[in-house]
């Protein structure tokens, strides 16, 4: 085995690693990609990769599926939704085109579930040079967890809870009705308009 499949088959979510085997499978530069750029596979640069203490529910998306979307993705979208790629601030954009501080009224959507997880009802300007909402439209379809990283920060990730795919972050923040603040990169997000979106439950 080459040394990029003896980290694939050391990660430790079995999803993940069954998905990489395939993308390299398909990418017959994958090899060379990985070594030249690190921008492909970032979970092959060990000193950003986060460690992960809660896994978390078993993703509810059927596996074909979800891999289907993930190979359908380009790198910046797959990635992040994979392995929480940043997204540099105030540079965010939907998949379908939206930038992030877009103020048309609407929903956002996992682009890897295509579920509507954050509306603009609940969207406001928080000076991050990112989306933020007060709350998601509605609880059960997010999943929070704790994360510690390498450089010793913690982290609360969010999940798209049908998908299991990383959406953001939440923080603190006493001045909404959730008591909360997410952080969302859009770069994971599709952006449906609407006249009248809904709001968080």
């Amino acid at each position: 085995a080459s040394a990029e499949e003896e980290k694939v088959e050391s990660d430790n979510d079995p999803i993940k690693s069954k998905y990489i085997r395939e993308w390299m499978s398909r990418n017959k530069n994958a090899d060379k990609e990985v070594d030249a750029s690190k921008k492909v596979m970032p979970m092959f640069q060990g000193d950003t990769k986060p460690i992960v203490r809660d896994r978390g529910p078993k993703m509810e998306m059927p596996y074909d599926k979800y891999t289907n979307r993930l190979l359908d993705l380009n790198a910046l979208p797959r990635d992040t939704a994979l392995f929480g790629y940043n997204e540099k601030s105030g540079t965010g954009r939907t998949v379908n085109g939206f930038p992030w501080d877009n103020e048309l009224p609407g929903v956002y959507k996992s682009v890897v579930s295509d579920v509507p997880l954050f509306s603009s009802a609940d969207k406001y300007d928080a000076g991050q040079g990112m989306a933020v909402f007060k709350a998601p439209i509605d609880d059960s379809r997010i999943f929070e967890r704790m994360m510690d990283r390498k450089d010793g920060r913690k982290l609360a990730e969010v999940l798209d809870r049908y998908s299991m795919s990383h959406v953001g972050y939440v923080q603190k923040e006493p001045n909404n009705p959730s008591g909360k603040r997410y952080l969302v990169k859009v770069t994971v997000m599709n952006f449906d308009a609407m006249p009248k979106p809904p709001s968080s439950r």
